[in-house]
């Protein structure tokens, strides 16, 4: 029986670790989905230079895939030294013909001769270029890319390299001096990531180097002097992640440089190291967001801080501002102070702010709730408990999706009641407890009284109608997706024949970890009608069996164990 060695598949590194298939392991009448072209095809072109060569050694079919893709190879992975490997791919007669357009590398040294020659005779039409922890001579690098050596590079990715060469300067975005008029004119996306290096890439330094740039990701930007030259902007950038250098708070200098940089384009803003307090930094936060308030759609306010939560409530906040554009805002605990200054954002559709304290929301709420409006669909909350939920339920009759954390709330049941109660369009709701305390019970999603379901015990369906003390999972009609993470360990069949079977929309069910048994799963299998994903993830109770039978009654269902 033949057997064939696949080198390279699934290594994270990229080497030739090997792992062997056997024929045989191969059920009768089923194919091996890596002999199928199509899919080999995907497969292939994932790997780096070398496993891709060792390839052609498992059969011909593989053989003649991998000749023909390194025939047309446009896209390049390489590690370490797999230059020479390439080097002889795109150098050689047999392969004149490529133009290389993506070249991805890890742990190279750049300034290596022949990797220089390989971007200058074959690197013409290069479009995408990701130097990751490479040994980079800055002198070399800069002249093939800014004297036209690369005149379509539009993104470009530069991840914690060793610069060599630099001369004293703090970034490879800065010209020496006589080329003071060499830019990346071409290049539209940037991302930077300096962590651990000695270098460091001033917005400014970006600004006069990539005078086209649209899409900038910066995850250790050093705090920026301020530059009083006008001339210098990224007035054509549309997307900015930015994260302070060495994990420290984002100070007032941030804002300000961004205000001078005239981001008129912006649509998507990413900040990090976001804390809130202190007057100056708040003034400034404010000032540079409503100079970007009539163009962006997507606002997120990270914090990566632990925060003080007596400080939180007396600092300053940002808002509100009049954003007539914004769509999706998600901001950190202590930014606001009231939900009114959504008011002030008459477009806004997802609004996310996961607070870890439940008091937190219980002082934001009673300050005041938005008007009843129609467009927020979506809410993440984080932590609450069910009295503001029920105040913020009435400000958004229309919401379709609801994400909430519940690790400190004690009532389960009266949280999960509030949510049958208040919001009836509801169509995704997710609600998962790290904790794993697992609080929710039968009379939460059933709401039927513990009297009443110690009574039901005994019954094998739904005969008759039992009484309901209280709203429950059958209220909401639209819902199609039920995620219960962590918390439904305590629910039985009766969650199911009393509740959740009655639910006529639901597509995706997680009962993970729950204590439903084989007769809720013949339940589901004759009930919902439009299920499609099932999890059943430690599900004890459930036997093989029951799990066989329901897909050979419902085989379009996929069941997640």
């Amino acid at each position: 029986m033949k057997r064939a060695r696949i080198l390279g598949v699934g290594d994270k590194n990229g080497t030739a670790a090997a792992e062997v298939m056997d024929i045989r392991e191969i059920e009768p009448g089923s194919m091996n989905p890596l002999m199928v072209p199509s899919i080999l095809e995907l497969v292939l072109l994932s790997l780096p230079l070398q496993p891709l060569k060792d390839c052609k050694a498992v059969c011909s079919l593989w053989h003649q895939e991998v000749d023909r893709i390194m025939k047309r190879l446009k896209t390049i992975k390489m590690i370490k030294d797999d230059y020479l490997e390439v080097d002889k791919v795109l150098g050689g007669a047999k392969y004149s013909s490529n133009i290389l357009s993506q070249l991805h590398c890890k742990e190279c040294c750049t300034s290596n001769d022949k990797f220089e020659k390989l971007l200058i005779f074959k690197g013409t039409f290069l479009n995408q270029l990701t130097l990751e922890r490479c040994h980079l001579n800055v002198n070399s690098f800069m002249y093939m890319v800014l004297t036209d050596g690369f005149p379509y590079l539009s993104i470009l990715t530069l991840r914690q390299n060793e610069y060599v060469d630099i001369k004293g300067r703090k970034t490879i975005f800065i010209p020496k001096d006589g080329e003071e008029e060499l830019k990346f004119k071409s290049l539209k996306v940037l991302e930077i990531d300096e962590r651990g290096t000695e270098t460091q890439t001033s917005l400014h330094a970006i600004a006069e180097m990539c005078p086209s740039l649209q899409k900038l990701t910066h995850s250790n930007c050093p705090i920026p002097a301020r530059n009083r030259n006008s001339s210098v902007n990224l007035s054509c950038l549309n997307f900015l992640q930015l994260a302070p250098i060495d994990g420290r708070k984002m100070e007032f200098q941030y804002f300000d440089t961004l205000v001078d940089l005239k981001l008129k384009r912006l649509k998507t803003l990413f900040l990090y190291g976001m804390t809130p307090g202190g007057k100056k930094r708040t003034n400034s936060l404010h000032k540079f967001l409503k100079s970007v308030s009539s163009s962006v759609v997507s606002l997120h306010l990270g914090q990566k801080i632990l925060y003080n939560p007596e400080y939180q409530s007396n600092a300053p906040s940002p808002f509100p501002i009049s954003m007539n554009n914004l769509k999706r805002i998600s901001i950190g605990p202590g930014f606001i102070h009231s939900l009114k200054f959504l008011d002030k954002l008459p477009c806004v559709t997802s609004f996310t702010c996961t607070r870890q304290d439940s008091k937190d929301w219980e002082t934001i709420v009673n300050k005041g709730v938005p008007k009843s409006t129609t467009i927020v669909g979506s809410l993440d909350l984080g932590t609450i408990t069910a009295g503001p939920l029920l105040k913020i339920a009435g400000a958004f009759p229309s919401l379709c999706r609801l994400e909430l954390n519940v690790s400190r709330i004690q009532n389960h049941d009266e949280l999960f009641r509030t949510i049958c109660g208040g919001f009836s369009q509801l169509q995704i709701l997710n609600i998962y407890d790290i904790s794993n305390q697992n609080i929710l019970t039968d009379t939460g999603v059933t709401g039927i009284a513990s009297l009443e379901l110690e009574a039901l015990k005994n019954s094998t369906g739904t005969k008759g109608k039992p009484k309901r003390e209280f709203s429950y999972i059958g209220d909401l009609k639209c819902l199609i997706d039920l995620r219960l993470q962590y918390i439904c360990g305590n629910l039985t069949d009766l969650s199911v024949f009393y509740g959740i079977q009655e639910l006529p929309s639901i597509f995706a069910l997680d009962l993970s970890k729950s204590l439903v048994s084989d007769s809720a799963l013949t339940v589901l299998s004759s009930s919902a009608t439009n299920l499609s994903v099932l999890y059943l993830r430690d599900c004890k109770n459930i036997t093989s069996k029951a799990i066989k039978q329901f897909i050979a009654k419902r085989p379009n269902v996929q069941v997640r164990l």
